[in-house]
């Protein structure tokens, strides 16, 4: 098991899900709301702004509160990623 794989189990992500991860929207394997979620923080994180459609989809399926709190997750991710890598920080691997 590798270390992504490794970190998903953890998670508890089923192996399986992770690897559809990077086609989350043609995978039955994500429900409907996850999908939504996951367009979100996609578009978040490609393009800071999201279009109308896709956060009136995330909020047929979460509360403000939750949205919140999916966009402060990303946003996080998004602010560390963008430190470490230009600074040549690794995983930890745990």
């Amino acid at each position: 098991m590798n270390v992504s794989e490794l970190k998903a189990v953890r998670s508890g992500i089923p192996i399986k899900k992770s690897f559809h991860l990077l086609k989350f929207n043609n995978s039955e394997l994500y429900s409907p709301k996850e999908k939504a979620a996951l367009a979100f923080v996609e578009e978040v994180t490609k393009k800071v702004q999201v279009d109308d459609a896709v956060l009136l989809e995330l909020k047929s399926h979460w509360s403000d509160r939750e949205i919140i709190e999916i966009t402060y997750a990303a946003s996080v991710e998004n602010f560390l990623n963008r430190m470490v890598k230009p600074l040549g920080i690794g995983s930890d691997n745990l």
